[in-house]
């Protein structure tokens, strides 16, 4: 006797035999049914590709610069280079500008930092499709070491403070706040007495410790950025490597394509 029922655990099997099973198994009276987990769809096999933002995540991690959320811990030398053509004010005759800044998070949106809120610098980046270029090495090219280059093309992006605010270093905030001060007395930076400034500095480093400046004076002075790249490269090598490994990854419609492996030069 053949059971009326009949249920099959693997639905590709059920989506290669069902045309040709039905019309037989109708004529013998049984009914094929499939349970509701299954699919009569194929399935989609989705290959899962890092983000080089979380791998260089994971390895300052693992060099003890950040936490596990990305952020600098207390004390460290994190940084990276930036460079940035000028604001598009005049003739691009003037050499690229370049900063050099401290990491204060990565994450899989990109790299955040802060500037002084005042500057060419950094209001060249408020430019419109500004592209700026980013530079990140780490270790030495010495006998018996390597050297990690990481490259990136991108764009930055306005921050809100407040998301970084309690990870940064009290000396970083004090002198861009007390820059801001000296600038509102009004006289040029080249007539400006060093002692004077120097006065300034403790004055707001003793506002900051007691908690007397407002986050309104910390926005006019401190501008939080987060650095999006669309392409990132990782160049790994030292003298006892035959050659570099290079590696680039592309951005496309906001989703991180495959990494191509690139010859070194």
């Amino acid at each position: 006797m053949i059971s009326n029922k009949l249920v099959f655990k693997n639905h590709k099997l059920y989506n290669v035999m069902n045309k040709t099973m039905s019309a037989a198994m109708k004529s013998k009276g049984c009914k094929l049914i499939v349970p509701r987990y299954m699919s009569a769809s194929p399935i989609v096999e989705h290959t899962v590709i890092e983000n080089p933002l979380d791998q260089l995540k994971s390895l300052s991690k693992s060099r003890n610069l950040c936490d596990k959320d990305g952020f600098r811990k207390e004390d460290n030398h994190w940084a990276f280079v930036l460079s940035m053509s000028g604001d598009g004010s005049s003739s691009e005759t003037k050499a690229p500008i370049l900063r050099t800044v401290n990491f204060q998070r990565i994450s899989e949106n990109g790299i955040d930092f802060i500037m002084k809120n005042r500057g060419y610098a950094s209001n060249s980046l408020f430019v419109k499709d500004k592209q700026v270029s980013f530079l990140h090495t780490f270790g030495k090219y010495k006998a018996g070491e390597k050297v990690e280059q990481w490259r990136a093309t991108g764009y930055c992006k306005p921050l809100r403070l407040e998301e970084v605010i309690d990870h940064l270093p009290e000396y970083t905030v004090v002198e861009m706040v007390a820059s801001v001060r000296a600038n509102k007395e009004g006289d040029e930076r080249a007539d400006m007495d060093i002692s004077h400034f120097m006065e300034l500095i403790q004055e707001t480093r003793n506002d900051f410790a007691n908690r007397e400046i407002s986050m309104l004076e910390l926005e006019e002075a401190v501008r939080a950025w987060r650095f999006v790249p669309k392409q990132m490269e990782k160049m790994v090598g030292g003298p006892g490597q035959i050659m570099w490994d290079r590696r680039e990854w592309v951005k496309e419609d906001n989703v991180w394509k495959e990494p191509d492996q690139l010859m070194p030069f």
